[in-house]
């Protein structure tokens, strides 16, 4: 029986391969060894390795290749006669926060606010012989120490409170001077009060009052800031009245926040925001 012999020993720097064929069939076996240190590699045998496929990972030598396609962090890398596989894990971290206006300190905001009364009966009127003002029912201003016949609710003739977007107020008297037709000179005021005009409009009472207080004033200059705005209802002729802002607004007058409390869709139905104030003006007035 016949017997012929090839042998070729291959070597590269990673191992060296021996391919046996024994007699009229081929039987290939391959042996991978490991380079021992000082040995030299073998220039010729670069492109066999790359043939033979180095990351074989069998279960004779007991090596996984463990590489896979997502890039070169998982691949293996050799030096001298060890073998080592080192694995990346990149791990992201996303942190969400989420905010709720008001949680904490229990603060309300953008058409949350809530002001000190719904209805009219959330509200008293108060007065002594200094004030007549409205404040939410079970509140008690301090009083002041003069003696007088008639409180100053009395004088002005003022019986209500009322609640007015969602502030305590007091019901109005007049203050339009347009009618006064009396011979009589207005009183007169400290700043920020205003005469007050009788209930037939054509004569001056003799008192002040504050123009929180006016069904309508003269300008938009009697008008407290503080919670307060001037609201002008402009047409052929334009009247003028000291409103208090509505909770949603949170102090700043604005058409988003006011235009629906103070503006009437029929008639005066365009909103404009001036000069700290709001305007509605009726385009076919």
């Amino acid at each position: 029986m016949s017997t012929c012999l090839r042998a070729a020993w291959l070597t590269s720097s990673l191992a060296t391969i021996a391919l046996l064929t024994l007699g009229s069939g081929c039987i290939v076996g391959f042996k991978v060894e490991s380079d021992t240190a000082g040995e030299m590699p073998d220039k010729n045998s670069s492109d066999d390795q790359t043939a033979s496929g180095t990351s074989s990972g069998s279960a004779s030598d007991g090596t996984t290749s463990g590489s896979d396609s997502g890039g070169d962090s998982d691949s293996a890398s050799t030096s001298g006669s060890t073998t080592t596989t080192s694995t990346t894990t990149t791990t992201s971290t996303t942190t969400t926060t989420s905010t709720t206006i008001g949680e904490s300190t229990g603060e309300t905001t953008g058409g949350g606010a809530v002001g000190e009364c719904i209805v009219d009966a959330d509200c008293q009127l108060f007065s002594d012989c200094c004030s007549c003002q409205a404040t939410p029912v079970g509140e008690e201003p301090d009083k002041c120490d003069q003696v007088c016949d008639e409180t100053r609710c009395d004088l002005l003739g003022i019986d209500t409170a009322v609640c007015s977007f969602g502030t305590c107020t007091t019901s109005r008297v007049k203050c339009d001077d347009s009618g006064v037709v009396c011979n009589m000179p207005p009183p007169a005021c400290p700043a920020g009060l205003l005469p007050q005009v009788n209930d037939a409009g054509d004569c001056w009472t003799g008192e002040c009052v504050r123009g929180i207080q006016c069904e309508s004033v003269p300008s938009c200059d009697a008008c407290p800031g503080n919670g307060w705005t001037c609201v002008s209802y402009v047409a052929l002729l334009s009247t003028h009245r000291c409103e208090p802002l509505p909770p949603a607004c949170e102090g700043t007058p604005s058409c988003e926040c006011a235009a629906d409390a103070y503006c009437d869709p029929d008639d005066f139905s365009i909103c404009e925001a001036e000069n700290d104030g709001i305007q509605c003006i009726c385009p076919n007035c």
